[in-house]
């Protein structure tokens, strides 16, 4: 399978790969996370909402990282 890891470019600035990793998570966990939002940050992503438990949020951290090859540099999810 071939797996496709977007990256910060000129082609798909920040704004665009956050949007895009944020509506991959959301298809995966089916809107187990509230008010999600992906934000591109130090050279990574940041992920931001609300979960009701913690394996949730993991899940949601590892959608992120199969969606990209920019590291997760901050789960800040809320249980």
């Amino acid at each position: 399978m071939n797996v496709r890891h977007p990256a910060v470019s000129v082609r798909n600035p920040p704004a665009e790969l956050a949007a895009e990793v944020e509506a991959r998570v959301r298809r995966q966990l089916g809107g187990r996370v509230s008010d999600l939002r992906v934000v591109v940050r130090g050279g990574g992503l940041a992920l931001q909402g609300r979960a009701r438990t913690q394996h949730t949020r993991q899940l949601a951290q590892h959608a992120a990282m199969e969606a990209t090859a920019l590291p997760i540099v901050a789960n800040e999810i809320r249980v």
